[in-house]
């Protein structure tokens, strides 16, 4: 990856930036250049990324069979936005907003999208990523807080179990870089679900919980579509069961990586090494519809090149009728992008998810104020 001098603001990743982009009427403090999000991208895109690859992973077993299931979301009015959001105790301008609809009083912020019935929360929207008066306790305290609030506000479906906590981090930003200590600001604490004992990956299947100073809970994010019947098996034994849809091997799988290259946004490696090789079933963002999930592969591991080593995580589907391909649109590499005559922002702080930043692709980052993780779409 070669990366510029610069750093460049990214109007959508993580939390902030809905809060601060797409909130409407919020207070003119609300989000101030004293704060802002910011992650350095390469000065171009779209070259040499076919690397070579080295496997230094153990392949998975795969199951005699896996299924493929529907995936059911409600039918999303303004009418069950309204009932949402009245659930929550909260009460306000209803405001349809294309994609979704967005409840809003002066303290709370309710959205509901319309593909899929994903939910967001903000209690005291306004001041939820200012300066917090407490520090935030240790995570086994805001664990619990979060396990309290989901269970009593009936917020996890059947299956979900915690997965972890990570943290939205700022730090002073200088011409040099980071300087001094990176500062907590918020608490994430994840629920995530399994399907035939594998993982699902992706923007859906995640509940999210923000906990800000002291552990107190200042709202939540919630992408859950149903999990309905279980339409097809997909075996690697052709003919294994009725409308049986065959299933590439890992090392099927690892071979049509090494052809296709990585999709991750980073330029100028010469070396992908996979650490990590795993099954699982896929759900995206709240914003898209789904219908359908399926088993994927998922490669994780680190590129280098000339300028450094950099973490990548590809996503694959594991059927052979669909030859490897990825679960999201693949950006066009027909043309690089060249940032190299962006102007260089103001001096600020530096917001950053920390185990996160480093980790997500660029098309991972989510142009909505609720949906912080997972494959999504090219940002331009």
């Amino acid at each position: 990856m070669k990366i510029s001098g610069y750093t460049y603001l990214l109007v959508g990743l993580s939390l902030v930036i809905g809060a601060c982009g797409l909130i409407p009427n919020q207070d003119p403090g609300f989000c101030t250049d004293g704060s802002i999000l910011t992650m350095i991208l390469p000065e171009k895109e779209g070259f040499d990324t076919t690397p070579d690859f080295v496997l230094e992973a153990k392949l998975p077993d795969v199951p005699d069979t896996l299924g493929i299931y529907a995936l059911k979301s409600p039918d999303v009015t303004r009418a069950y936005a309204v009932g949402v959001a009245g659930a929550k105790g909260a009460k306000g301008e209803v405001q349809d907003q294309g994609s979704n609809y967005v409840i809003l009083n002066e303290e709370q912020y309710v959205s509901v999208e319309k593909a899929s019935g994903a939910e967001t929360l903000f209690l005291d929207y306004k001041n939820a990523f200012g300066d917090p008066e407490k520090g935030l306790p240790n995570a086994d305290v805001m664990k619990r807080n979060a396990d309290a609030y989901s269970s009593q506000n009936r917020l996890l479906p059947d299956g979900y179990r915690y997965a972890g906590m990570s943290f939205l981090t700022r730090q002073q930003l200088s011409e040099k870089g980071p300087t001094g200590r990176a500062e907590n600001m918020m608490g994430i604490a994840k629920y995530s679900r399994t399907l035939e004992d594998l993982p699902v990956e992706g923007a859906g299947s995640t509940v999210t919980v923000l906990l800000g100073g002291g552990g107190q809970v200042q709202g939540y994010t919630k992408v859950s579509r149903d999990i309905g019947q279980r339409m097809a098996v997909a075996s690697t034994t052709p003919g294994k069961a009725d409308r049986t849809y065959e299933l590439l091997v890992p090392d099927e799988a690892f071979n049509l990586l090494q052809e296709m290259g990585l999709t991750t946004e980073i330029a100028n490696v010469d070396k992908a090494v996979v650490t990590d090789v795993h099954l699982a079933y896929y759900e995206t963002s709240g914003d898209e519809r789904q219908d359908v999930t399926e088993p994927i592969y998922v490669f994780s591991g680190y590129a280098t090149g000339p300028d450094g080593q950099f973490e990548f995580q590809e996503y694959m589907y594991a059927l052979k009728t669909k030859a490897g391909s990825t679960p999201f649109q693949k950006p066009d590499r027909s043309k690089a992008v060249d940032r190299s005559s962006v102007q260089e922002p103001g001096k600020g702080m530096k917001d950053e998810e920390s185990r996160m930043v480093s980790t997500i692709p660029l098309r991972e980052v989510s142009l909505t104020p609720h949906l912080s993780t997972g494959p999504l779409r090219q940002v331009t």
